[in-house]
């Protein structure tokens, strides 16, 4: 039977077990008393091994997770690489437009309020409808409606002082030509609020797809004089983005400001200018990419 005191930890049981040795019957008793006494003449020395070994565990561990984190990261590819940014633009006269614009109008009668909105809407509809405006191309069908009160900046009672309701409408303009009539009603109309107009082409989707086309060909090229400059070879893309790489380029240390992607520009401007049609508008298109160095 092996003495309670061997049984305290894997390491006193092995010290205990070379200890023992062929024995007798009768020299059990004997055999255990000076394992008794070793065992509790070496437990300091036992315990301050295996401390030493969990303060020298802990800082092993800490650089273990660090290397594990710095490995999933992502991190600079292991090979030579440029980064550049394609860019292509074109300027073209509009022929569709966007307006936007908010019905509005305040009454402290709530009935009233909404009488003059839908008064309002009906007479726009008339002028699009006579202006070839199909009704698929129209969305009226945001409408709110809010009570009007006192600031209560002085602890008044609350007051209703009126009832709010607008209805905000969006249509699409297909042929320019039926613009200035429109044009002309809305400048003219009341209750109307947050006039914008966007200016487009009905063909953006095919010109932005040929600008692409032609900022990547500019990166390409833009890539390869960096390469030749520095005697490199340019090598296969690794990497395309039609968007910014700022996600990715903050992981390669490569994100500024410098280097994200430009909006395909809208015109938006003001009431007074937003009815003019301007004489052309910008659109653009851009390629980020990374080449391989060879």
């Amino acid at each position: 039977m092996r003495s309670p005191q061997c049984t305290r930890s894997p390491l006193i049981a092995r010290y205990c077990a070379s200890l023992r040795g062929p024995t007798k019957k009768g020299d059990v008793a004997l055999v255990h008393d000076t394992v008794r006494a070793n065992v509790y003449r070496s437990l300091p020395i036992v315990h301050f091994t295996e401390r030493s070994q969990m303060r020298l565990a802990r800082p092993i561990l800490l650089l273990a997770v660090l290397f594990a984190s710095i490995a999933a990261a992502s991190s600079i590819p292991d090979y030579p690489f440029v980064f550049v940014r394609g860019y292509a633009e074109q300027k073209l006269p509009p022929d569709i437009a966007t307006c936007t614009l908010t019905l509005h109008a305040i009454d402290s009668d709530p009935a009233t309020a909404q009488r003059l909105v839908d008064q309002r809407f009906a007479g726009l509809l008339q002028v699009l409808s006579k202006n070839h405006i199909a009704q698929q191309d129209i969305d009226a069908s945001t409408i709110n409606k809010s009570v009007v009160t006192n600031e209560n900046s002085r602890n008044e009672p609350l007051k209703v002082r009126g009832y709010d309701v607008s209805r905000g409408v969006t249509f699409k303009v297909l042929h320019l030509a039926d613009w200035p009539v429109i044009a002309h009603y809305l400048l003219a109309a009341k209750n109307v609020d947050d006039l914008t107009v966007k200016y487009g082409r009905s063909d953006r989707d095919a010109r932005e797809s040929d600008l692409i086309a032609k900022a990547a060909e500019d990166a390409k090229k833009r890539a390869t004089r960096l390469a030749t400059s520095f005697g490199r070879r340019l090598g296969a893309a690794t990497a395309i983005s039609q968007s910014s790489f700022e996600s990715l380029g903050g992981a390669f240390g490569l994100s500024t400001d410098l280097m994200r992607a430009p909006e395909f520009v809208d015109i938006n401007q003001p009431r007074a200018d937003a009815l003019l049609v301007p004489s052309a508008i910008k659109i653009t298109g851009s390629v980020n990419a990374i080449f391989k160095l060879e």
